[in-house]
């Protein structure tokens, strides 16, 4: 894996977070937590609005809501 120098992360919650100040990130992950991807603060929105300028990794509940955003369905 290649060292990363020089990087600022920020950790903000999903529920907290202005979808303007996304655009001064580069890179996006969507983190674990409980609950469903529709009940995840604004993480579905997010997703809609940046999914075509930045990367973005979903892990766990992340991964979830941006399978729902592209039309997949969720069952246990």
């Amino acid at each position: 894996m290649k060292k990363i120098e020089h990087t600022n992360i920020d950790v903000i919650r999903n529920d907290k977070i202005e979808l303007t100040t996304v655009i001064n990130y580069d890179k996006i992950i969507l983190s674990p937590g409980p609950s469903l991807p529709k009940d995840a603060g604004k993480m579905p929105s997010l997703i809609r609005k940046y999914y075509k300028t930045k990367s973005i990794l979903g892990i766990c509940l992340g991964h979830q809501a941006i399978g729902e955003n592209f039309g997949g369905k969720l069952f246990n």
